[in-house]
């Protein structure tokens, strides 16, 4: 296999939309959200998927499925926590999004 090198050191900033136009990671959403909540003791049903989580931000969604608001740094570090999962599912199924999120970052 042919490697192409780039040099990204004059870039700044990208700004890219990968969910449903990179890849359809629908399903890997479904599944991160399944297994983040199951780690928590929650099980998730597809009308818990469809009804809660569907369509809504990371606070209304941790209030749908746990019962009540959490703090805003609640919400983001279980946000993050469940990117961390969504990551681990998607990133092997994407090479183009592994190499953006690993090397744009720094």
């Amino acid at each position: 296999m042919n490697r192409i090198q780039l040099d990204i050191s004059g870039i700044e900033a990208v700004i890219f939309d990968m969910n449903g136009t990179m890849i359809d990671d629908m399903g890997f959403h479904k599944k991160a959200w399944r297994e983040y909540f199951k780690s928590m003791g929650v099980e998730l049903t597809d009308e818990d998927f469809k009804w809660k989580i569907s369509g809504a931000n990371n606070s209304k969604i941790f209030e749908n499925i746990l019962g009540h608001k959490l703090t805003p740094e609640e919400v983001k570090k279980y946000g993050n926590e469940k990117e961390d999962w969504i990551s681990n599912l998607v990133l092997p199924f994407s090479p183009v999004c592994y190499w953006l999120r690993f090397h744009l970052k720094k």
